[in-house]
């Protein structure tokens, strides 16, 4: 018996000596060419010129084939890659040392995995919906693989871009790969494989009509099942290579959980896991002292306004004004957003630049067009005020105010805005039933426009699916852009950033009004009608508005009170009720 216990655990030490970590790389291409995601153009059978915009994939089941035929299958491994963020490589670890006869994976996941619940996932997890963006929602299950763009016709004088999206799901059909191509681990660290998207879109034509531009792998769609047998022979052997600093693991999971916070952070039901700041750990006190200085009105620079005076609680924290003035009377440049449900983005203010909250914070209380307060100032004002400085020092641990303590507990505040508990929320859960007009409505926010298969929706769902009702990417939603405000662009300078702006959650939409970034829709009827109308083909649109007809989706008025019915349940009572 000892005998066989030494054999085990020498096996055992032998495999865990002997093992190291794999890169797979993946290298997008149209034939030979490298594919920039946004800029780079190609050239289709038909003289139809195509531009990606979004290429980006989950991957699973990593097996290798030892030549004897024997296997060593990495278990609960995922990938996300995605070509925008340049997230193009994946880190395998412990796979032994040794000969190999071949590399399988799957794009996709399994049955079993692709129907948990979204709160499975922890923050960073390649399965987290905040990080891939690839969750349907409601439907149950993630999109596999998503390739998006836009395409002109060589024939069109105009060359106007119209747009594609292509994403594939479970029932599209198996996305296996099998590279069959003998390999060492003693020597590699790198296995570089390349993505030859052209076997997907060289030989699609695509016509004005938006016929065959999209699909959403529904049940006998045979574009999707078309689409699932081509991206399993895009994917090729490319060679080997020693490691490079260049490459990041699309897999790796920065989230470290803390235990230095008396505040249990609520997850409702359905929601992914958010990346809370490591360096901000939330706390009962510092919450607290964050929303007393929320409403504080000496943040400003006359002591005349405070966050809570353009972001009402009672307004869903967003305000009722097309454009709030500043605190000194000037005019204000966008509309004031809700800040509900900010702790899943990473991404702020409506161009997404800022990075951080609390750098959003600091910017509205020192621009003009804000609070005009000045930091040297504010800070002076609230560290002559004994009270607040005790509560900083049961935050912090001494009574000193910084921007960057001020900053951190507001920003503690708003994290803890969530919302929930509105009658949607209620009826997924059994407790209650929609009427049958915001049924009907729920159904047209869930089904694309794609007439070929008898779908006849209002398309909502690309752009605010989910829980959260948004995914907090910027885009062009196809308004006109105006000269002294272009989005994203004002800061980035980057051409394809022009008319590009934050997703904002539809939670609560019933009572932000009015709409867009500057507040130029007064209710839900005229948001839904710019989208029900022919587009407005921007430089930058996206492509799930672009690949709309000319003559717009046709939605009846029917339809459209439908619509605002269904959103009209998204609105969550505390954030009406006077003691919330």
């Amino acid at each position: 018996m000892n005998r066989i216990l030494y054999i085990v655990l020498y096996f055992f030490l032998l495999y865990n000596l002997q093992s190291k970590d794999i890169i797979l790389s993946f290298k997008p291409l149209w034939s030979t060419k490298p594919v920039a995601i946004d800029s780079a153009v190609f050239n289709n059978a038909y003289s139809q010129k195509i531009k990606i915009t979004r290429l980006s994939f989950l991957i699973s089941e990593f097996t290798f084939i030892k030549p004897d035929g024997a296997i060593f299958y990495l278990k609960d491994k995922y990938a996300f890659i995605d070509a925008e963020s340049n997230q193009l490589s994946i880190t395998l670890s412990g796979v032994p040392e040794g000969d190999y006869a071949s590399l399988r994976f799957k794009i996709g996941l399994p049955e079993n995995v692709d129907l948990l619940d979204a709160s499975t996932w922890a923050p960073g997890h390649p399965l987290n919906p905040i990080v891939n963006k690839l969750y349907w929602g409601w439907r149950a299950g993630y999109v596999h693989f998503a390739i998006e763009g836009l395409w002109s016709d060589s024939k069109d004088l105009n060359e106007v871009e119209r747009g594609f999206s292509y994403h594939i799901a479970r029932d599209a059909g198996n996305m296996s790969v099998d590279l069959g191509v003998p390999f060492s681990t003693r020597d590699l660290s790198v296995i570089n494989l390349k993505l030859d998207i052209s076997g997907l879109l060289r030989r699609h034509k695509f016509d004005i009509n938006g016929n065959y531009s999209s699909t959403h792998s529904r049940p006998d769609d045979l574009v999707a099942k078309q689409f699932a047998r081509l991206i399993s022979l895009s994917v090729g052997w490319s060679g080997i290579s020693n490691l490079s600093r260049s490459y990041v693991s699309s897999s790796k999971n920065t989230h470290t959980e803390s235990n230095n916070t008396d505040y249990a952070f609520y997850i409702p039901t359905g929601f992914p896991k958010p990346e809370l700041p490591k360096d901000n750990i939330l706390t009962t006190r510092g919450i607290a002292l964050g929303k007393k200085l929320f409403s504080d009105t000496r943040l400003s620079g006359n002591g005349t306004q405070s966050c809570e005076t353009c972001h009402n609680p009672l307004k869903a924290y967003a305000s009722s004004n097309k454009i709030d003035l500043s605190a000194e009377g000037y005019a204000g440049t966008r509309n004031t957003p809700s800040i509900m449900n900010l702790a899943w983005s990473s991404k702020f203010g409506w161009d997404g630049t800022k990075n951080l909250m609390r750098d959003q914070i600091l910017s509205a209380i020192v621009s003009k067009n804000e609070m005009n307060g000045s930091v040297n100032d504010v800070l002076t004002r609230l560290n002559k005020d004994p009270e607040i400085t005790n509560q900083f020092k049961e935050v912090f641990g001494d009574i000193f105010i910084t921007a960057d303590r001020l900053t951190k507990v507001i920003e503690q505040y708003i994290l803890t805005i969530t919302s929930h508990d509105s009658k949607f929320d209620r009826a997924m859960k059994g407790q209650l039933s929609l009427t049958d007009d915001e049924k009907r409505g729920f159904k047209l926010f869930i089904t694309e426009y794609d007439p070929v298969r008898g779908q006849y929706g209002a398309d909502c769902f690309h752009c605010h699916g989910g829980a959260l009702f948004t995914d907090f990417s910027e885009r062009d939603n196809g308004l006109d852009i105006s000269a002294s405000d272009k989005g994203k662009f004002n800061v980035t300078r980057n051409s394809l950033d022009k008319g590009r702006f934050k997703t904002p959650s539809l939670r609560n939409c019933a009572i932000t009004a009015p709409y867009m970034h500057d507040g130029r829709f007064k209710t839900l009827a005229d948001v839904i009608d710019h989208y029900n109308s022919p587009p407005r083909r921007n430089l930058n649109l996206d492509p799930n508005i672009a690949k709309h007809p000319d003559k717009g989706i046709g939605l009846t008025k029917s339809d459209e009170d439908a619509l605002v019915a269904f959103l009209v349940t998204l609105t969550d009572a505390r954030f009406t009720d006077s003691k919330y």
